[in-house]
């Protein structure tokens, strides 16, 4: 609750395929919006099985590196931060890491935080971790802040995918605690006693003199 998400894919999920600069890519299937009350959209996007051709990283990752940007840019006051996820190895437009690293960390210049979650499949090896390693540390991120050059999230079910999200949302997420400083004006006990007037005479007040004498003997 309180965190605003969107939800793109790639390949999309219906159409035409963006393109390798991003272009088609930085539009999400759901728009950004705050859970809980995003969270139905979201369910609802992903079909019931899943289909489309090939993995084409290097148009994901620029699209969402830019939606990021922009939508950073109009909201300066949050923080933008792109959840990679992928269940296999680039195979499509630009495969090469140093290309792919770069788009990352040309996204944490901008100040977008760029996270690696990769999903094992059946298939051994399928997922390229130190790729995926390589995309975290250049966005700015860590999964496993105590486990050195495992920077990406490695998941391989629904558990695992939400131990990562929760990591994710302690790292994009801050508590400010405020102290508030109440000033408040109050009358000091100042009482004293005074000594009884003399017999025949009555005490006045509008004639009393009161003299005060400091520890400094003034």
């Amino acid at each position: 609750a309180g965190i605003d998400v969107a939800l793109g894919f790639f390949p999309p999920l219906f159409g035409s395929a963006g393109a390798c600069d991003g272009t088609g890519y930085d539009t999400p299937a759901v728009p950004m919006g705050p859970l809980p009350a995003n969270a139905a959209a979201i369910t609802a996007a992903f079909p019931a099985a899943p289909f489309g051709l090939g993995t084409p990283t290097e148009g994901g990752l620029r699209g969402a590196e830019s939606y990021c940007e922009a939508y950073q840019k109009a909201h300066p006051d949050e923080q933008c931060a792109v959840v990679f996820a992928t269940d296999g190895q680039p195979s499509s437009c630009n495969t090469d890491l140093p290309t792919l690293e770069g788009v990352a960390s040309d996204g944490h210049t901008q100040g977008v935080l760029t996270f690696a979650i990769g999903m094992a499949g059946a298939t051994a090896g399928e997922v390229d971790f130190s790729f995926l390693n390589a995309i975290a540390k250049a966005g700015g991120t860590d999964c496993n802040p105590t486990n050195p050059g495992n920077e990406a999230c490695n998941i391989g079910g629904g558990s695992d995918l939400s131990t990562a999200l929760n990591t994710i949302r302690q790292t994009v997420t801050k508590t400010t605690y405020v102290t508030k400083t109440s000033v408040q004006t109050s009358t000091l006990a100042c009482e004293f006693d005074l000594p009884t007037p003399p017999d025949g005479q009555e005490f006045d007040q509008s004639k009393v003199n009161a003299v005060f004498t400091s520890s400094s003997g003034n």
